[in-house]
This record gives structure tokens, sequence and C-alpha cells, in this order.
């Protein structure tokens, strides 16, 4: 979780630092075009990597996920 928010208040930070500039220099259109685009890449990355979990038991979610069924997570 730690882990997350920093990567999450890193990529925010960027995106205040840059966006005005882009606005500035790109004009709206190129700028949501962009952020647009790096969504939908995020989308594909996500749907690569991570499995459906859909109709499947938590046994079956944590054999599929590495965690040995019983252990707790810490």
């Amino acid at each position: 979780m730690g882990m997350c928010g920093v990567v999450n208040s890193m990529a925010s930070f960027f995106v205040q630092f840059l966006f005005p500039w882009q606005v500035a220099n790109l004009g709206n259109a190129t700028t949501f075009y962009i952020f647009g685009a790096l969504g939908v890449v995020g989308l594909l990355i996500i749907m690569k990597l991570l499995p459906e979990t859909k109709g499947r038991s938590l046994e079956e979610l944590e054999k599929l996920l590495g965690r040995p069924a019983g252990t707790a997570a810490h």
C-alpha cells in the first residue's frame, strides 16, 4: 500500500507540473489526446497483466495469485 501511495503521489505531481505547460504550448486538444492515449495504454497493460477472477472461488484465486490457501495476509 505504501508503494502504491508513493507511485500515485509521484504521478500526480508530474501531471500537475506538466499539465499547464502542455496546455500553453500544445493546446487543449493535443494535451487531452496525450492523456487519453496514456489511459488507453494503461488499460491495455492492466487487461494483459491481471487475471480474470469472475466465477472463480477464493481458493482458486489464492492458488492463481501465489498465496497458499489458509495463510493470512500481513
